[in-house]
C-alpha cells in the first residue's frame, strides 16, 4: 500500500549508492542541487498523499495559513519544507521542518497529506516537467 522501502524524494540521490544497491539504507540521501538561499531562486515542490516527516524536530504554528506558511518557510534558509497542521480540510496551521526530513512514506491510495519540499530552481524546474 505505501511506496516501496529506499525511495529518495524526487531532485535526491542516494548518500552511499553502494548501501543503497544492497538495500541498507540508513546513509539516506542527498540533495541533487544545493539550495541557493541567498539568491532566492529555490522554490517547493509538492509531495502529495505522504506519511509526513518525523515531527519530533518540526516547528508548529497554529495561526498562519499555508500561504504564510510557505513565506516563512521561503525566508528563513534553514527551512528544508512545511506541511498544513490540520487534516480536518481546514488550512489553519502549519508545520516547518528545519533539520533532514526523516521517515517519510508515499501512499500509492491517495490517503496521505501534501508535504512541500524545498528545492533548488534547477530541480524544480524538472519536477514541474514531469
Amino acid at each position: 500500500n505505501t511506496s516501496p522501502p529506499g525511495t529518495c524524494l524526487p531532485a535526491f540521490h542516494p548518500n552511499n549508492q553502494r548501501n543503497w544497491d544492497l538495500w541498507d539504507w540508513s546513509d539516506g540521501c542527498t540533495r541533487t542541487t544545493p539550495l541557493d538561499c541567498v539568491n532566492n531562486t529555490d522554490g517547493f515542490f509538492t509531495l502529495s498523499g505522504t506519511k509526513l516527516p518525523d515531527t519530533s524536530r518540526s516547528t508548529v504554528n497554529a495561526n498562519l495559513s499555508l500561504v504564510e506558511c510557505r513565506a516563512l518557510c521561503f525566508s528563513n534558509c534553514s527551512c528544508r519544507a512545511y506541511a498544513p497542521s490540520n487534516i480536518s480540510g481546514i488550512e489553519s496551521g502549519c508545520l516547518i521542518w528545519t533539520d533532514d526530513l526523516t521517515d517519510i512514506k508515499v501512499y500509492r491510495s491517495g490517503l496521505g497529506q501534501d508535504l512541500y519540499v524545498r528545492l533548488a530552481a534547477a530541480d524544480l524546474g524538472e519536477q514541474l516537467a514531469s
